[in-house]
């Protein structure tokens, strides 16, 4: 289902490439995905109710602290009242909130599939593995495969309709396109693979293995800075924290 929107994603990336580089798509995108989340949130999110109820607990709070109010029943009172508030805010905003994270989440989701690696078309090989190990693999067309001197096995993509069929012991456990996206990990279908279906395909249910792991590198921004950020995310999460901050600020959004 969220796949449904990819296609459409990769145009519009694939046109925004011809004037902006990678990093620059990457706090677009995340501009993008910050400004969508605000307005779903704008949207869903009963704005006259929540600024009333921020306003009351913080009416409360203010008796609370007062420090004429030496009456311990009635600062019990208001704590209670505090936190009845409080629940009450959060359920008016828990809806909405979860409701914003979607674009968020869906552009997360096709970075991390379409952009946290590349293929090196026509390059160097890349190292194909299997989990649990097994090297009695069989990949054609044999023209993208070739071993090293210990047996491994590494695949030279040529181009992105390339098909694959892998064999183990003469039983198929895996045809597909394994280059239609830079996706490393080839796994057995799982249930939640109705909402995001896996580009690459997947392995068969009945495979001695259970996934296959194609050693594609990764697409480096930062090179000093921690794996974890050192690809799209930094700039990407960056330009949700300014379009989101920057719409809040301007339109008053609680």
């Amino acid at each position: 289902m969220i796949n449904l929107l990819f296609p459409i994603i990769n145009k519009i990336d694939y046109w925004l490439s011809l004037i902006l580089p990678f990093a620059f798509r990457n706090l677009f995108w995340g501009l993008v995905a910050g400004i969508l989340a605000f307005i779903i949130y704008a949207i869903f999110s009963n704005q006259s109710l929540i600024t009333n109820i921020k306003i009351d607990i913080k009416s409360v709070r203010q008796k609370m602290f007062d420090p004429a109010l030496d009456n311990k029943s009635d600062y019990n009172i208001l704590a209670k009242r505090n936190l009845t508030l409080s629940f009450k805010l959060l359920g008016k905003i828990f809806l909405p909130a979860i409701l914003s994270i979607i674009p968020v989440l869906t552009m997360a989701i096709w970075y991390d599939m379409y952009h946290s690696y590349y293929i090196p078309y026509n390059q160097e090989g890349v190292l194909i593995t299997t989990e649990p190990e097994n090297t009695n693999l069989l990949i054609y067309p044999k023209e993208i495969t070739s071993k090293d001197s210990s047996g491994n096995i590494f695949l030279n993509p040529q181009s992105s309709s390339d098909s694959v069929a892998i064999y183990i012991d003469n039983d198929i456990i895996y045809s597909g396109q394994p280059f239609s996206a830079p996706i490393p990990f080839i796994t057995k279908q799982k249930w939640w693979n109705f909402l995001l279906n896996d580009e690459v395909g997947y392995i068969i249910k009945d495979s001695p293995i259970h996934s296959l792991y194609i050693n594609y590198p990764a697409k480096v921004i930062f090179r000093k800075l921690p794996d974890i950020i050192n690809g799209w995310e930094l700039l990407f999460f960056i330009g949700i924290f300014i379009s989101a901050i920057s719409l809040r600020i301007i339109f008053k959004v609680q």
